[in-house]
């Protein structure tokens, strides 16, 4: 699991938000950057959280 959250924080805060959002989003939009990275690194919980759910369950930890 820390290796899969970390890959997952690691993609999300330096590809997603460092080289895509801020270029795109600092000069036009700047306030809608603060809020756009919240969504995104919510959506990255919720899928760290499906993932974990999903592991458990293969291993047995967590009954279907």
């Amino acid at each position: 699991m820390a290796l899969s959250s970390n890959l997952r924080y690691q993609m999300v805060a330096g590809l997603i938000e460092q080289r895509c959002l801020e270029p795109l989003l600092t000069e036009r939009y700047p306030a809608a950057l603060g809020p756009t990275c919240l969504v995104i690194r919510l959506a990255n919980t919720f899928i760290g959280s499906l993932l974990w759910v999903d592991f458990a369950r293969f291993t047995g930890l967590q009954p279907h």
